[in-house]
């Protein structure tokens, strides 16, 4: 059963990971994370007002922003799931399906 796990999740690429950094000396290094978030909305309570005429007013709310921290020690790979099957894989999770049942 652990082949089939194998086959679905990145494994080998996880284990190769582990051991690319041998040998080498870590100087240092960096994560940064960006977000960037726009959204418009309504308010509808607003236009009952006697100080608004016309269309719902409209609120547009953009932010964009940017964290980097350094990293004291190399970072350690993570195991991730992909997020998507090529059309191989589903075949092949087809066929381990309909064995099973």
């Amino acid at each position: 059963m652990s082949f089939v796990i194998d086959y679905f999740l990145p494994i080998g690429q996880y284990l190769s990971a582990l051991s690319a950094p041998l040998g080498l000396q870590y100087k240092g290094g960096y994560v940064t994370r960006f977000a960037n978030v726009d959204f418009r909305f309504k308010d509808t309570a607003i236009k009952n007002s006697t100080y608004v005429h016309g269309d719902d007013p409209v609120f547009t709310v953009s932010s964009f922003s940017m964290r980097r921290r350094s990293l004291a020690n190399q970072p350690d790979p993570k195991l991730w799931i992909p997020r998507s099957l090529n059309e191989n894989q589903l075949a092949v999770l087809s066929a381990l399906i309909r064995q099973k049942a």
